[in-house]
This record gives C-alpha cells, structure tokens and sequence, in this order.
C-alpha cells in the first residue's frame, strides 16, 4: 500500500513538473522584446551616428517613434512594415557593402539581427515619450565605483597653474634657506660661493615676494595662453553649432510622403490657402508632379527592365484644373532650374550641369531632365537633385536659390536590368508657415504634398487674388527676396 502511494505521488510531481516546464518554455515564447533594455541599447551604440540629430543620412532617423514611422527618403513605414518586406531588416542584413546598415565598423552580430527582426514582428513596440528628449529615463548601465582619484584629480588638473605656483615658491625658499644654512657652517668648512653667498643675503620678505611675483607672471603667460586656445574652441564650435543649425532647419521643413518604396512617380501639390469661399474650403491640388526614370525614347521605366544606354531622370510640373495660372506665370517658371547642389547652402558654386525647366503647353506644363551615367553589367548609381527657383549669382558668381524639392535616386543595376531594389523619389524641402503638425487653422503636410491624390477644382474658381492669396506669392517670389 505504502508502495503505491508512493508511486502516485511521484508521478503527481513528475506532471507537475512537466506542467511547470510547459508554461516556462510558453512564457519564454510569448515574451516581448524589451525595447528599453535590448533594441535602444543596438540602435543608440550602431545606428544614431548616421540616422540620430547630428546626421541625417537618406532622410532617416531612428532616435523617436515618429521618425521610425516616417521611413526617411523612401517612406515606408518602417514601425508596422512586416518583417520579411521591411527595409531596415533588408538593409540589415544586405550583403552590399554600399548598402548595408551601419555602412561604417562591422556588421551586427547574428543575435542583435535576429533580436531586430523579432520586435519588428511584434510591431516594432516603442514606449511613448522615449528616449531622453522626451523625459523618459533610459536604461542604467553598471559603471564601477569612483575611486578618491577620479574624485580629486578634475580639481588638480583644474587648479595646476595654482600648485605649479605654490611649488616654484616652496623651491625657490628652499634655496635660499638652504644657501643661509652653509654660511652657517662649522669654520673649517668649504668656502661657499658667490652665489650662495647672494641668495643666503636676501631677506625673507623680499624673496618671499620676488618669487611669488614671477609664479604670478608664469602663470598669467599659462593662463594666457590657456585662453587663446579656448578662444579658438569656441569659434570652432560656433561654426560647427552654425552649420548644424542649418542642416537641421533644412532637414525640419522637408516634407516626405510615406508612400511604399517605388520607382518615381506622380505626386500632388495642395493649396495652402484656407477658407469657406474657396472649393472645398481650400483643399484643393494646385499642380501634379512626376519623376521618372525614362529611356531613350522618354518611356518611364519599370523594375526589371533593361537598363537604358541613355538613361534620364525626368521631372515634370503640370498645373491642375481650373488652378489660378498666376501661381505659374511665365516669369516664375523662366527662373526655375534643377541642379545637383543645394544653392541655399553657404559657399555654393555654379554648377556646370544645371538645367532650365523647358515649356512643353505655356502656362500649363514644364519639364527637365537630367542625364545619368551608362553603367556596367551590374553597378549602382545614386545621388540627388535639386528643383529651385530664381536662378541667380550674387557678387561673387556663386549660385543663389531656394530648393523646392529634392529627387532622390538609388539604382542598383544587375545583369544589365533594373533591380527592384532602386528607388526613386520625390521629396518637398519648401512650405508655407501654415503647413504644420495638425493644429487649429493649420494644414497637415499630407494636404500639401502627397503621393495620394488632392481633389482637382470643380466649377467657376475664385478670381479674388487676396482669397488666394496671390500677393503673398508674388511678394515672396520677388527677386529682392528670394523664396
């Protein structure tokens, strides 16, 4: 009897463990990534040096929530893309050296990959708020204890001109006691010199006094000089603090719509203008752009065709229906040019490959292309375009204008057809005051630029310019103030 109890009972543990085991392999399974503890530690150590707020590589940045979502120059939502078609995993693990992410230092480890992949397939979890700039705490690593040398050593390293000067004085005394010290000395000692015999005659006040006036002079030429290069650091970091300024305010206006990853295509440019009495209360397209790539005989191309011998990058404006043509006068659209450089950048020289908008139906429609590089069997060509307006050069014949939009090209060639992995895209780096995060009285950047189609005007449009705000254009648009 004894003995079948037992038995029992052992197999009640060994199910219950068994059971424990089963729900400890479940919990292990279901666990979630912890963003804060595993993902933010790879993205701020591997990623934020091109994709963070010093360095806005493609457009993209990894540092918020929003910014993830955003997708960069491409668009793709990079938060609720599926693991197997998102583009940060296949930049991850691109074998392309070109291509790959991080582009600088070595590849992330296979954990590091498998652990990104696993929290983009549980919806890439982003805690509200994070990181710092938004007030929440990151994750604390172990530091090991100060030591009393690391506690004291800043003020010494700080305070040095101050004991350097403490130490001439104490060894500048002691010379001189220790000179008065050998005249002292028993009669049948050496006759000390006349050295000695000066240094042993000054009193103690006085080279107590003379030598703390030259420490003070040592250290006034240390300080001195300690200045000066302080002074230089300073102006560098000025100069370096300015340039970031305007990276950043560049970077701040751009308008990138979130459209899945393509070849070119058309994009809708909105009314910034808002009232009752205007068509669908001012929300209405003003122009269609499109950007191709297009071959010999101008056909836009596809992924997968062959790549063409004279390959071109077109750029078309077509003004919409019933749209007010003095938006698109002939003056405006004379001065509009595209180029490979940024004209509102400090030092921008002319470019030698800039290109006038050619006029294909007068006050309708315009158009300019640019030609790319024939290329190998397999390569890769990339770069950026500008579309600007008021082609000017100031004094010193450097190129003057302001950027309206921005065409980004990343081709990847192999065995003579386009790969589906090229990209093309449209990005707007100008808009009005009003286009903002969505506010009272204030337009969301969807309804001013947008891959997805703006309503065109139906019926009579208004006429009243100051309803459409015409003279502010125009004003903008003048040559003393180049928009």
């Amino acid at each position: 009897m004894l003995h079948f109890v037992s038995c029992r009972f052992a197999l009640l543990v060994l199910a219950a463990c068994g059971l424990h085991g089963l729900a400890s392999a479940a919990f292990a399974t279901d666990s979630t990534v912890d963003f804060r503890r595993e993902v933010w530690p790879i993205l701020e150590a591997r990623c934020l040096a091109c994709h963070g707020d010093n360095k806005v590589k493609g457009g993209l940045r990894l540092d918020s929530r929003e910014a993830l979502a955003s997708g960069g120059n491409l668009g793709q939502n990079l938060q609720y893309e599926p693991a197997k078609t998102n583009d940060l995993l296949r930049r991850i693990r691109s074998p392309d050296p070109d291509e790959r992410m991080p582009l600088e230092g070595p590849p992330l480890k296979p954990e590091e990959t498998a652990l990104i992949e696993r929290w983009l397939e549980e919806g890439a979890l982003w805690p509200d708020g994070f990181p710092v700039a938004a007030g929440a705490a990151l994750p604390r690593r172990w530091t090991p204890p100060e030591s009393w040398l690391d506690h004291w050593l800043p003020f010494f390293v700080t305070t040095r001109s101050a004991w350097i000067g403490l130490l001439v004085v104490m060894l500048g005394v002691l010379v001189i006691e220790r000179s008065r010290r050998r005249l002292q000395l028993a009669p049948g000692a050496r006759e000390p010199g006349w050295l000695t015999r000066g240094l042993a005659s000054v009193p103690r006040l006085s080279a107590v006094v003379g030598i703390l006036l030259v420490a003070l002079w040592g250290q006034h030429l240390v300080t001195s000089r300690e200045r000066q290069m302080l002074a230089r650091v300073q102006a560098q970091l000025q100069k370096l603090q300015s340039e970031r300024t305007v990276v950043s305010a560049k970077s701040a206006k751009q308008i990138v719509a979130k459209h899945p990853p393509r070849l070119g295509g058309e994009y809708y440019r909105g009314n910034d203008e808002r009232s009752p009495e205007l068509f669908n209360g001012g929300f209405y397209r003003t122009a269609t752009l499109s950007v191709h790539l297009v071959d010999d005989d101008g056909k836009a191309c596809a992924w997968n065709d062959p790549y063409p011998a004279q390959p071109r990058i077109q750029f078309t404006i077509d003004r919409a229906t019933n749209a007010t043509p003095r938006l698109f006068s002939d003056r405006i659209m004379s001065k509009a040019f595209l180029t490979t450089v940024d004209p509102s950048l400090p030092g921008t020289q002319p470019a030698p490959d800039l290109r006038r908008l050619e006029t294909l139906v007068p006050s309708q429609k315009w158009q300019v292309s640019y030609e790319l590089p024939s290329c190998s069997a397999s390569d890769r060509i990339r770069g950026e375009l500008f579309v600007c307006n008021e082609l000017n050069m100031d004094a010193t014949d450097k190129l003057t204008g302001q950027p309206h939009y921005r065409i980004d090209y990343n081709l990847t060639i192999q065995d003579g057809r386009i790969d589906p992995k090229s990209r093309i895209a449209l990005v707007s780096l100008f808009q009005p005051a009003n286009v903002m995060s969505p506010q009272a009285q204030r337009l969301t950047p969807e309804e001013w630029f947008d891959f997805r189609p703006i309503p065109e005007i139906e019926g009579e449009p208004s006429s009243d310019p100051v309803l459409l705000g015409i003279p502010e254009h125009e004003r903008a648009l003048a040559p003393e103030n180049p928009r």
